[in-house]
């Protein structure tokens, strides 16, 4: 008789409480309609794990190339917004062509977002690999 389980990980034995825990999703825009499925089911599973909204950053960047910079920006940059409350995460990282220089906030602080007082306790990195296309013929 075939079994009914479903092989993988298993159910956690301990109820785990996330409601103290802010976390970021770092996301590609390639590929969208697997990246958004992956993105949701973080987001559901964190919230699950009593994760509040309020904590869920959720970033993009085009593909899985940048991810790594984005990353490491993300981190950096929830530092930095704990000690002076900087709301730009990843320091006007952006790589749209079109997109507007940032503009400097030098002289403007920058304005209290609340909950965002403290830095991440995990960054989520999500993305697919690019398939070249002499590959895939």
């Amino acid at each position: 008789m075939a079994s009914t389980t479903i092989k993988g990980i298993s159910q956690p034995q301990a109820k785990l409480d996330g409601s103290s825990l802010r976390v970021a999703i770092v996301h590609a825009r390639w590929n969208k309609s697997v990246i958004d499925a992956l993105v949701a089911g973080a987001i559901t599973k964190l919230k699950e794990s009593g994760v509040k909204e309020s904590n869920i950053v959720v970033e993009s960047v085009p593909g899985s190339f940048e991810l790594p910079l984005a990353v490491s920006r993300m981190i950096a940059g929830s530092h930095i917004q704990q000690a002076s409350n900087e709301t730009d995460l990843l320091g006007g990282l952006n790589f749209s062509p079109n997109a507007p220089k940032p503009i400097s906030r030098s002289s403007t602080p920058a304005p209290i977002v609340p909950g965002s007082s403290q830095s991440f306790d995990a960054v989520i990195a999500i993305g697919v690999p690019h398939q070249r296309l002499d590959d895939a013929l």
